[in-house]
């Protein structure tokens, strides 16, 4: 199955293809144009997740912003419009990889659970299938994502002149220092049980409003898709933009408390259970939603540039 190539840059064109392609070929393809829509994704949707960070991470007693605009305006006053991509490096280099074993990963367990893959292309793959592939990609992700966000968290929450870091590299040596390559999986945990539902709710949305337009906006069923039709841009801005929706609903009180324990330096990292009792005293339930408009508000034009340059980048090398 690849997509066929048109010189109409407004639409894509899902086609069935003949031409057989090896998995690991498939799998190269992937790794690629994921690497390339995950940078897209750091470009676009950066400067929300440095004040989603900062907000979930702010003390619930004195906290330093009122709000999202707060938040924003204070890190430009005091830190320039550069502050808005403090810690950038590393999700832009960790991202760009993590994406790519994504759409690898999902591409593979996608073709594993495909029962007949001679007949059904995997574009036709159940939205069940889809939301296990979805979850076994969230477990392989996982190990990539974790010591990225520890580094981009640590960065993100120094907000004063005097930061403990000189550099994202210096960040990693003293945080390996202090607790060996095991302290850059500090969260990894928190983080595991944030990405299983959060990719089984990405894929399961983006194939399910995909399918929907394929199948003439009657049904979201994957077995009676068109792969004829003609999908244009502004509707895969569309399913990228819910797709990222649905992986913050159906995650985000994991990821307050892994921030929460990758923001920690003290001697013992506090664990999942304590971070939830501690989230519980100061803010109630309202305290695992914070920073939720941020993350909500980046979450469709990142997902959006996502997946139109992954579906671009497929596109071209088909």
């Amino acid at each position: 199955m690849s997509l066929k190539v048109e010189n109409t840059p407004s639409n894509i064109t899902v086609e069935n293809t003949t031409e057989p392609q090896s998995g690991l070929v498939q799998f190269g393809k992937e790794f690629v144009a994921g690497t390339l829509g995950g940078i897209a994704q750091v470009v676009v949707g950066h400067p929300f997740d440095t004040v989603k960070v900062r907000l979930q991470t702010q003390s619930s007693v004195n906290p330093q912003f009122a709000g999202v605009g707060d938040c924003f305006r204070q890190t430009i006053q005091k830190e320039g419009a550069i502050g808005l991509y403090k810690g950038v490096t590393s999700p832009l280099l960790g991202i760009g990889i993590a994406n790519a074993a994504i759409f690898s990963a999902n591409g593979y367990f996608r073709r594993l659970l495909n029962p007949n893959p001679a007949a059904i292309p995997n574009e036709k793959l159940s939205l069940l299938n889809t939301s296990i592939a979805g979850s076994l990609t969230g477990i392989v992700v996982s190990f990539v994502n974790t010591p990225v966000e520890l580094l981009k968290i640590r960065f993100q929450v120094e907000t004063g002149a005097n930061s403990r870091y000189t550099g994202l590299l210096d960040c990693g040596k003293q945080i390996v220092a202090q607790s060996g390559v095991r302290g850059l999986y500090q969260g990894y945990l928190a983080t595991l049980t944030r990405e299983i539902p959060a990719y089984a709710g990405y894929f399961f949305a983006y194939f399910g409003f995909r399918n929907l337009y394929l199948n003439d906006f009657k049904s979201i069923s994957s077995e009676t898709i068109d792969l004829k039709r003609e999908i244009p841009t502004w509707y895969l801005m569309v399913c990228g933009g819910v797709s990222g929706i649905a992986c913050w609903l159906s995650s985000y009180p994991q990821d307050v408390i892994k921030s929460r324990i990758q923001m920690s330096t003290a001697s013992t990292t506090p664990n999942i259970r304590e971070t939830v009792s501690t989230i519980m005293k100061e803010s109630s339930y309202r305290g695992f939603f914070k920073g939720l408009s941020p993350a909500l508000i980046r979450a469709v034009p990142a997902n959006a540039a996502t997946f139109v340059v992954y579906e671009y980048a497929m596109k071209l090398m088909n």
